[in-house]
């Protein structure tokens, strides 16, 4: 049973090692972690950890969101596996539910453009009763109005959402029982440190990926800073829509408006933002929190009406992360250094469409790394709804 390791402490690295234990490879996720986590049983210092990720901070759901080129069957297989969990149990305990979303345009023809990715809405079923219908676009009877900008028109499906509060936790409980084992190290894990200990190594390390690599990376990850607010969204307000989720496309792609429901109903996640920065520290890249802060409650409230902030002791409760963001994702077959003979499989920059992507990309990156080690691959049919619907549940 070949020994791999898998580097990273976010969704496409758990989505990775969960994959590679199916297939029965003996597996150790390492990940780096702060003082704070260290000291903890393993799990629960990954979980920790990976929580204040981008991908812990996501208000995420099925979708391309900031991301570069990357292969169509990633999303499919992503898609199938987020379906199937959505079936196999109550979304209390794995975080997954079909949701309606609604996505708002200024101008028709960039919401006819969002249908030219024919791959999204294909795979889709309309929010409409009409199936015949399809999905299309829609001209509203009365505008919606974000900040300065009027939208007339929409476009609806249903889509996977993940609340990711959920997701984490029962993903980390389900590794568990596949006996993925999880090494905590204070220091960023670099391949060329650990590779005499393994026959295969995957390298899904977010936006510290680049930096890790001998060879450095021709294409190095951009990291888009995320923000969010969470909310409560009274059953008495004028909320205009019933969806899970509402995203509304501005002129402004580095401010979008967006409103997501959690499982915990009528808790809900505004967002956002998706600012460049070259520095991996969030209280250096966001200076103004309370400007954005303000901004999102303000736009997100004029699409669902009153929002109430949800507030802590030390003020709003907020999330911030990094999107991971490459002009293709990288996922191939490289080496770690010229006289390196470890297999070596790299898979990161998914920006802000990392859970999309997960299950496929870490079904490819297997496939790839059991053909260097030179075994016959085994993960063609990872997606397969049955076997995912009898998946054992360890409740905590």
């Amino acid at each position: 049973m070949p020994k791999i390791s898998v580097i990273g402490g976010g969704i496409i690295a758990l989505s990775t090692a969960t994959v590679a234990a199916e297939l029965g490879h003996q597996i150790d996720l390492r990940f780096t972690a702060d003082h704070s986590c260290l000291g903890k049983e393993p799990e629960e210092a990954f979980l920790e950890q990976s929580l204040k990720t981008a991908s812990g901070a996501a208000a995420a759901f099925w979708t391309p969101f900031s991301v570069g080129t990357y292969r169509k069957r990633w999303a499919i297989e992503s898609l199938e596996r987020y379906r199937a969990l959505a079936g196999c149990e109550e979304r209390s305990k794995t975080g997954i539910y079909l949701g309606n979303l609604n996505l708002l345009f200024s101008k028709e023809k960039e919401a006819e453009k969002s249908l030219e990715s024919e791959l999204w809405w294909t795979k889709l079923p309309s929010t409409w009763p009409d199936k015949q219908t399809g999905i299309r676009v829609e001209k509203l009877d009365e505008p919606v109005v974000v900040g300065e900008h009027e939208m007339p028109f929409s476009v609806r499906a249903v889509v996977p959402v993940i609340d990711m509060s959920v997701y984490l936790p029962y993903l980390v409980r389900y590794a568990q029982m596949l006996n993925v084992q999880f090494t905590p190290s204070p220091t960023t894990v670099k391949p060329s440190d650990i590779e005499d200990k393994y026959d295969g190594i995957v390298l899904c390390g977010g936006h510290d990926s680049s930096n890790v690599l001998h060879k450095g990376d021709d294409q190095p990850v951009i990291p888009l800073v995320g923000h969010l607010v969470a909310a409560s969204l009274s059953e008495g307000s004028k909320n205009r829509f019933v969806d899970d989720i509402i995203l509304a496309h501005s002129s402004d792609v580095s401010r979008p408006a967006y409103i997501v429901r959690t499982v915990n109903h009528p808790v809900v996640l505004l967002g956002g933002t998706v600012f460049k920065t070259k520095s991996p520290a969030i209280e250096n890249s966001l200076p103004l929190n309370d400007l954005e802060n303000q901004r999102i409650i303000e736009e997100c409230s004029q699409i669902a009406g009153n929002l109430t902030p949800i507030k802590s002791a030390t003020g709003l409760q907020t999330r911030e992360g990094l999107r991971p963001y490459r002009s293709s994702v990288r996922l191939e077959t490289c080496s770690i250094s010229d006289k390196s003979k470890t297999p070596f499989v790299v898979n990161y920059g998914h920006g802000g469409a990392g859970i999309s992507l997960a299950w496929g990309c870490a079904s490819s990156a297997l496939e790839m790394l059991e053909s260097t080690i030179g075994l016959e691959s085994s993960s063609d049919d990872m997606v397969d709804p049955d076997f995912i619907k009898s998946m054992p549940i360890n409740d905590p």
